[in-house]
């Protein structure tokens, strides 16, 4: 999709195209409202705010990928949160042997998860922390530990948990 500019004449709103309509970017609250062919005299109006969107106060022409500032990386930490909170509970030597098991299903996807957003985000040698951490709990070839060691690793697994919640970031487009 090329780039063209269109003269601006007012406030702007940025509207990227598509097969039938265009989607145009609100300037004042940022919603995407999508814009098909309207009759003459009729002026598409914002759908979250209400206010008007019309050719005179297009902007630019390009795809939302292009437009600055309108993706964010936001911090995640529920994947984290779930992990600590079981790992927490697993401290608890009075667990059923079923509950370990669970344990090791969710400790590996979401060890497995991270280290994927990590080394999206090029932070290699920590995405290869979440994936050894993620081997760790397999729930296909298990690691038999005693107890004691099972503790400790659990420990650290937290403070790792942590740390991921702390320095990755997952992008999002609004």
């Amino acid at each position: 999709m090329s780039v063209r500019r269109v003269p601006r004449q007012s406030v702007g709103c940025v509207v990227q195209e598509t097969d039938d309509s265009d989607i145009a970017l609100c300037e004042q609250c940022g919603a995407r409202n999508r814009i098909s062919q309207h009759p003459p005299g009729a002026h598409p109006v914002c759908g979250k705010c209400g206010s008007r969107l019309t050719e005179a106060i297009v902007e630019a022409k390009f795809s939302i990928e292009d437009t600055p500032g309108k993706t964010t990386k936001k911090r995640m930490w529920i994947p984290q949160l779930i992990a600590v909170v079981m790992l927490l509970i697993a401290l608890n030597p009075s667990n059923p042997y079923g509950y370990y098991t669970f344990l090791r299903f969710v400790c590996c996807a979401v060890f497995a998860y991270l280290a994927f957003l990590a080394f999206e985000q090029k932070i290699h040698l920590f995405a290869w922390l979440l994936v050894v951490t993620a081997v760790v709990y397999n729930p296909i070839v298990r690691i038999n530990l005693t107890r004691d060691i099972w503790t400790a690793i659990n420990m650290v697994t937290i403070i790792i948990a942590i740390a991921s919640a702390i320095f990755l970031k997952r992008e999002i487009s609004s």
